[in-house]
């Protein structure tokens, strides 16, 4: 029997596929929602630290980055930073995705800013929907 959001990622199947790098020290949590995020028809690479988030982004120019903010090596700002800077990711979009409090995730003051945060779990329906909609 299939499930509410099984439902509804297949139906987003249809719609354009996105470039998504996902960042996440936690690989249960990133195999699960790179599963559904495939279900949905987007391509998704996975990095468990900010070193190989740098490495792969590079080749892979991602329309979407999904980033943890806490990592082993660097932290999601010091990422984005990184990130904001490679050519060919002027239209990338940057969401955070945190276990933090949201009076805890404070943007970089020189304009390195998420353009988004999301409070982790995040619903992966909801997560789909914002990434389809830029599509």
């Amino acid at each position: 029997m299939e499930t509410e959001q099984s439902a509804h990622l297949a139906r987003a199947s249809t719609r354009a596929s996105s470039k998504i790098l996902l960042v996440d020290d936690s690989e249960l949590a990133a195999k699960s929602t790179s599963r559904l995020l495939q279900m949905a028809g987007h391509e998704v690479l996975i990095a468990s630290t900010g070193q190989s988030a740098l490495t792969i982004a590079r080749d892979f120019k991602p329309d979407v980055v999904l980033l943890d903010i806490k990592l082993p090596d660097l932290d999601g700002y010091e990422v984005l930073r990184g990130l904001k800077m490679m050519a060919g990711l002027e239209n990338t979009r940057f969401i955070a995705l945190t276990g933090y409090a949201e009076h805890e995730i404070e943007n970089d003051s020189r304009g390195d800013n998420f353009d988004l945060v999301l409070r982790k779990p995040v619903d992966v329906t909801y997560l789909e929907g914002l990434i389809s909609s830029r599509s």
